[in-house]
């Protein structure tokens, strides 16, 4: 078992159901897999983007592969015993690791359109979306597929030099959809990836039962192959639901058996050896649901039924929060309340799991917003957005959510959703927390000095001076959208009355140029791409490039070492 906030894995009992060991695995271990001969233990350090190998017979490390992209989530072991895969919270594909050569081999990318979007979205001209959020996934019992469970966003980047529609992806249709990719693990290739739906546009006009279904996933979180029949389950954590699908499809996410509600957001999934039954465990409730898995099938290898399975539960721990803060968080995870995510099905967490970001820039129709970290961030840092038109957090939940397209929660909803925003988020655990003092000191003298003149605004403490300051990102686009809807106030108030026809509440756009609210610096490591519109993508490229005519302090005079020592302090924040 792998415990991200302790750095470390358990070995477990579960007869006894008692812990043996623990040994320490990177920062913030998540993904955790054993190889076919069972004699290595995958693990992956995510906060440090590594790819940690055990021994199983002494329990030690025998190998830390430095992988490519950061955040690295799942690992899932080749029958072979040869390969393994990873895949990312921010990542666009999926890596092939060679064990013994410990490097990667290859990079598996996962698909932009067409392949896996369910029902009405088929042959619609979608735009190309943005696969992200691939948390989990598995290899088939023959080795010769790889399924791959994300998301992929349509941000409404591809709609931002046009009308200045309210709402997250400028009024897409489905910002977010749940999806399973697959690829041939012989040739590397996507299996189905670009299908040609208008052939059957007459089919697709009528949305089946089980394309409604699962339009209704979010959030999927986990996915295990049944260890008997070409089956995958997948576990959708902001949506309550765990779906079964037929794996031997090209593309399964078309072709779903079943639907199974289980309890309050449910986060992993065993199968016993024989296929029958499932285990699910449901994170926020400290239960486990038992799915029968017997019924999804008109007999053994036969024939799939659509049904819709229910499910007995057995609890086994309470909540250590208290009723507010767990009402709060109800209310941040699950995406299919009408009154926060509308018929869009968002929910707080779709964007900002376990409080965290998606890594992506936002298209709004007051211009781009990167998403950036709640966690640790929400106390005393106000005011709140990009634009600091909130001073207090439950105001800015309640235009958040006009945003998603929700009906709005009441002020002690709201209340609730704070509550678990500013004290009950566990903040990102830093691995730069013991990087070299010398030359942090160095930084953090030169954020302080009066040569930067850095902690003018990021002030010590919240790491924010709550003011708004131009600092010269505003882009050409953003300015065409406030010429045209900004600085003509007859304009203006149209395009929001139209919005809020249309169940959305516009972002206001202020009087340009436009200034953005001081981000605090916590937690900064964590939360690239950087500024408003994510045009940084990385703390270096913060201090020089990203700071033109040095507005945002002055740092165009220090040297690459001392540039070096800045982002040394700022990572440790």
């Amino acid at each position: 078992v792998t415990n991200r906030a302790s750095r470390s894995v358990s070995v477990v009992d579960p007869v006894a159901g008692k812990e043996l060991r623990s040994i320490s695995a990177g920062v913030e271990p998540y993904g955790i897999a054993l190889s076919a001969d069972q004699r290595s233990l995958l693990v992956t350090s995510s906060a440090t983007g590594e790819l940690l190998v055990f021994s199983t017979a002494r329990l030690a490390l025998t190998a830390r592969i430095k992988l490519d992209d950061a955040w690295p989530k799942a690992v899932a072991a080749h029958p072979d015993g040869a390969r393994a895969y990873v895949s990312y919270l921010h990542g666009r594909g999926v890596d092939e690791v060679d064990l013994q050569a410990q490097r990667k081999t290859r990079t598996l990318a996962l698909p932009a359109k067409g392949t896996g979007l369910p029902g009405r979205l088929m042959g619609r001209g979608e735009p190309q979306r943005i696969p992200n959020l691939a948390v989990s996934l598995t290899v088939s019992p023959l080795g010769n597929r790889l399924h791959v469970a994300h998301v992929m966003a349509d941000t409404g980047e591809a709609r931002s030099g046009g009308e200045a529609m309210g709402g997250y992806g400028l009024g897409a249709a489905n910002p977010l959809v749940a999806t399973i990719s697959t690829f041939d693990l012989t040739t590397g290739q996507l299996s189905r990836p670009n299908p040609d739906f208008t052939k059957n546009e007459g089919d697709i006009s009528v949305i089946s039962q089980s394309d409604q279904a699962a339009q209704l996933l979010a959030q999927p979180v986990a996915l295990v192959h049944d260890p008997k029949r070409s089956r995958l389950l997948m576990v959708a954590m902001g949506s309550d639901r765990v779906m079964s699908f037929d794996s031997a499809s090209s593309d399964p996410m078309t072709t779903a058996w079943a639907s199974h509600e289980v309890n309050e957001a449910p986060e992993g999934l065993a199968v016993t050896a024989d296929g029958a039954t499932a285990f699910v465990h449901n994170a926020h409730t400290h239960d486990v649901s038992v799915l029968n898995l017997s019924g999804e099938l008109a007999k053994p290898g036969g024939p799939a039924r659509w049904t819709q399975a229910t499910s007995s539960t057995e609890p086994f721990a309470r909540s250590p929060l208290p009723a507010t803060a767990q009402a709060g968080r109800r209310l941040f995870t699950f995406a299919l309340k009408a009154e926060v995510g509308g018929p869009k099905r968002f929910a707080c967490a779709s964007c900002h799991p376990d409080g965290r970001h998606d890594g992506l820039v936002w298209h709004v129709g007051a211009g781009p917003r990167q998403t950036p970290i709640l966690a640790d961030r929400m106390m005393g840092t106000g005011p709140f957005n990009w634009l600091g038109t909130e001073t207090e957090l439950t105001a800015n939940i309640h235009q958040t959510i006009k945003r998603l397209g929700g009906k709005g929660v009441s002020e002690t909803e709201q209340k609730s959703m704070a509550e678990y925003m500013q004290l009950y988020m566990p903040a990102p655990d830093n691995p730069y927390r013991d990087t070299e003092r010398a030359l942090v000191a160095e930084g953090r003298a030169l954020f302080e000095s009066e040569q930067t003149g850095c902690a003018d605004c990021h002030t010590p403490g919240r790491l924010t001076d709550g003011q708004s300051h131009d600092v010269g990102t505003t882009s050409k686009a953003e300015w065409s959208l406030w010429e045209r809807f900004s600085k003509d106030p007859a304009k203006r108030t149209q395009e929001q009355a139209r919005q809020r026809q249309m169940g959305m509440d516009p972002e206001p756009i202020q009087k340009a140029p436009v200034a953005y609210d001081t981000p605090s610096l916590r937690h900064l490591w964590a939360s690239g791409p950087y500024f408003h519109d994510g045009s940084a993508t990385g703390l270096r490229e913060l201090l020089t490039t990203g700071n033109k005519g040095d507005r945002m302090g002055k740092t165009s005079q220090l040297s690459s070492h001392q540039v070096g020592a800045m982002v040394a302090y700022l990572r440790t924040l």
